[in-house]
């Protein structure tokens, strides 16, 4: 409803974002109540011990920020920066993302893959195909590729549960095939293969969600409220990792073909649809298709040893 008022009056989305702002004021108080909620019911828990801080991740952290900031900024304004440094940044913050991704790994061995997995496939259709979606749907495909993550996302689980007839292997193994066929739908550009692709992928996401939920809290044995912290540190790192190599791409393709990077985020025509198609939408997808298989290969390696231990 919110959507169709906002289009209906041409007002984008200030309507629900006004909505939005309201619910956040109303909620203010039962924010407080949870928090004294909260305290007193960590009065009656040992505290536990607190780790100490590394200088050397902290100073990663800020060199990090800093790349992706100025990455970000690239986007929005035209700097005079060559394209080699640019990629020479992305490379950097690439090595710094596998840094602290290499310093958490010990954080929960059976679900940090998935969860890289899931942050990747969420920047992958929720920001880079939310732009390619111009090429191939026009100025709407921004938000028509939001309409099919949002019905991917609430569905995904209880579709894949009925066609698995309520098994939850057979499920599985649908899930993980339609992900699967989604990359090579997702790879030809054509609207209702695309459309096919990105939606398949959205329900994999929609039905892994809340079985990655279930099994991160079963994990956290030791301190249940770290899990929804580490879901969405590793959930971070996998889409960060999406929009890195995305970045890195746009460089490349823009270098070759003399092209502004502005170009890419406000396309004037649809001439460009093969230069991105090819420079950008097959490499990216065998990207994540590569780093869907070693997360189901991942997956495969560790229930084999728990099984064999």
């Amino acid at each position: 409803i919110l959507f169709v008022l906002d289009f209906a009056l041409n007002w984008g989305y200030r309507l629900a974002f006004i909505l939005l702002a309201l619910l956040f004021i109303i909620a203010l108080p039962a924010g407080r109540l949870l928090s004294q909620f909260s305290l007193a019911f960590y009065d009656q828990h040992e505290m536990a011990q607190v780790r100490p801080i590394k200088p050397w991740r902290v100073v990663i952290f800020i060199v990090f920020f800093a790349a992706i900031g100025l990455l970000t900024l690239l986007r929005k304004a035209s700097l005079q920066i060559a394209l080699p440094a640019v990629l020479g940044i992305i490379v950097v913050a690439i090595v710094l993302l596998n840094l602290e991704l290499a310093a958490d790994w010990q954080s929960m061995p059976a679900n940090k893959l998935r969860i890289v997995d899931r942050g990747f496939l969420l920047s992958f259709v929720l920001l880079f195909n939310s732009f390619f979606g111009v090429f191939v749907f026009g100025k709407m495909g921004m938000y028509l590729v939001f309409a099919i993550y949002l019905l991917g996302f609430e569905t995904g689980r209880p579709l894949y549960l009925l066609l698995g007839r309520h098994d939850l292997h057979r499920a599985t193994t649908i899930a993980r095939g339609g992900l699967i066929v989604g990359h090579l739908l997702v790879a030809t550009a054509q609207p209702v293969l695309y459309v096919a692709g990105l939606l398949l992928i959205s329900l994999y996401v929609g039905f892994e969600n809340p079985a990655i939920n279930t099994s991160v809290y079963a994990t956290e044995v030791d301190d249940p409220d770290l899990a929804i912290i580490h879901k969405y540190r590793f959930s971070t790192y996998g889409g960060l990792f999406c929009q890195l190599c995305f970045f890195g791409l746009l460089v490349i393709v823009s270098s070759f073909r003399q092209l502004n990077l502005l170009n890419f985020f406000n396309p004037a025509s649809t001439a460009l649809k093969n230069t991105y198609l090819v420079g950008m939408v097959w490499p990216l997808t065998a990207i994540s298709l590569i780093v869907t298989l070693v997360t189901l290969y991942g997956q495969y390696y560790f229930k084999r040893a728990q099984s064999n231990d």
